[in-house]
Parts: C-alpha cells; sequence; structure tokens
C-alpha cells in the first residue's frame, strides 16, 4: 500500500524523492538517472512531442494528453524536460 503524505506547493527534498505534482498527470516520480537541471521546456515543445507520438497511444489517452498538456506551465514542469515526461506518458500508455 503506497500512503502519499504530500500537498501541492509544499516543500520536499529534490536529491531523496524527485518527483512532481503535474495538474492533470497527478504524481510524475523522476527515474533513477535524475539529473537537476537549470533549463526548462516550453509547453510548446511538449505538445509537438505528443503529435509525433500520437500514433503511439490509444486514442482517448492522446486527446486527454492534449488538453493536460495545454493547460501545463512551464513552471509545473520544473527540471522534468519534456522528452521525460512523455517517455513517461508512452511508458504508461503504449
Amino acid at each position: 500500500m503506497l500512503k502519499i503524505v504530500k500537498c501541492r506547493n509544499s516543500w520536499h527534498s529534490d536529491g531523496f524523492y524527485p518527483y512532481k505534482i503535474i495538474s492533470g498527470l497527478g504524481l510524475v516520480t523522476q527515474s533513477r538517472n535524475y539529473e537537476r537541471t537549470e533549463r526548462k521546456e516550453t509547453i510548446t515543445a511538449l505538445i509537438k512531442q505528443l503529435e509525433s507520438n500520437a500514433d503511439a497511444l490509444p486514442d482517448q489517452i492522446y486527446k486527454r494528453m492534449q488538453m493536460t498538456f495545454s493547460r501545463l506551465s512551464d513552471a509545473e514542469l520544473g527540471d522534468i524536460t519534456h522528452e521525460e515526461l512523455m517517455q513517461y506518458v508512452l511508458d504508461e500508455y503504449s
């Protein structure tokens, strides 16, 4: 059983628990090869990557991700790159 004791925007140590709570996606846990980066990706790049992977996703999931990604902000992504987030979506749904 997994019990999450975390509220949106409350502090947590990225070094020990590399995760983000992202609107529409929920809890996104970064992989073990997580490296902190200062580079911010744009939501436009994330949407373009989603479009290029449309065939790999069920239609309902693709439409939901389009809506979810269009509502995101760069601040919500934080240190997660658009490639990394897209890979998590593909791993989950394809």
